[in-house]
C-alpha cells in the first residue's frame, strides 16, 4: 500500500483587506495511492487525482511564467485543470503486465498565457467557478500490455479510446478518437530484468 502527494503554492492569498486580496490562490496539487495485491495476487490499483488552479503558472509579465522553450514546467494539463486517473494492473506472468487504464479531465478555459487581466479587481467579493467557463472534458479508457525479457528488451503496447465534450472550450463541440502506440526499448542501465 502506497500513499503520496504533492502540492504546489505558486501565489497564496491571507489577507482580505482590499480588492488585490481577493486574487485566487495559485495552487495545484497531487494526491493518489496504489494498493497491491488487494484481491488477487499479482494485481495493483492506482487512484489518483490532480488540480491546478486557473490563473497558476501564469503571470502579468510573460518572461515569469512557469514555462521552457513554450512548455509548461508544471502539471501536463496546465491551469484550469483537474484529472482523476485510475490503473488496474495484472502481472500475468513475471515478464508480461496487462493494464485496465481509464481518466477523467476537466479543462476550463484558463491557460498558461491567457492574458494577466486581474478581474478580482473590479468587484468586492471576486470569486471563479473551477474549472473556469466552458469546461472540455475528457473521458479516457484504455488498455495496456508490458513485456520485459531477460535480455533487458522490453515492448509497450497501448491501446486508448477518448470522448471528448466541448472540445477546445466549445460549447457542443464534440469528438471521439482512438489511439494506437508501440513503444520498444532496451534498459542501458542493467542487463537484464529480475523475472
Amino acid at each position: 500500500y502506497w500513499i503520496y502527494g504533492e502540492i504546489f503554492i505558486d501565489d497564496y492569498q491571507i489577507e482580505k483587506k482590499s480588492r488585490s486580496d481577493n486574487e485566487p490562490n495559485e495552487i495545484a496539487f497531487i494526491v493518489g495511492n496504489e494498493i497491491y495485491d488487494p484481491i488477487i495476487n499479482h494485481t495493483s490499483v492506482s487512484l489518483e487525482y490532480a488540480r491546478v488552479n486557473n490563473w497558476t503558472y501564469n503571470q502579468a509579465h510573460p518572461y515569469n511564467r512557469y514555462v521552457n522553450y513554450n512548455f509548461p514546467i508544471g502539471y501536463p494539463t496546465g491551469p484550469d485543470a483537474d484529472l482523476l486517473d485510475l490503473q488496474v494492473s495484472w502481472w500475468a506472468s513475471r515478464s508480461i503486465k496487462i493494464s485496465y487504464l481509464s481518466n477523467f479531465k476537466r479543462q476550463g478555459e484558463g491557460r498558461i498565457d491567457t492574458p494577466w487581466t486581474w478581474p478580482w479587481m473590479n468587484v468586492d467579493n471576486y470569486s471563479e467557478k473551477f474549472p473556469s467557463g466552458v469546461v472540455e472534458k475528457t473521458l479516457q479508457n484504455g488498455v495496456e500490455v508490458l513485456a520485459l525479457n531477460k535480455k533487458g528488451f522490453w515492448g509497450k503496447f497501448k491501446c486508448v479510446f477518448s470522448d471528448i465534450d466541448n472540445v477546445g472550450n466549445s460549447p457542443g463541440r464534440t469528438h471521439k478518437e482512438g489511439e494506437l502506440i508501440l513503444n520498444i526499448g532496451y534498459n542501458l542501465l542493467r542487463r537484464g530484468w529480475e523475472i
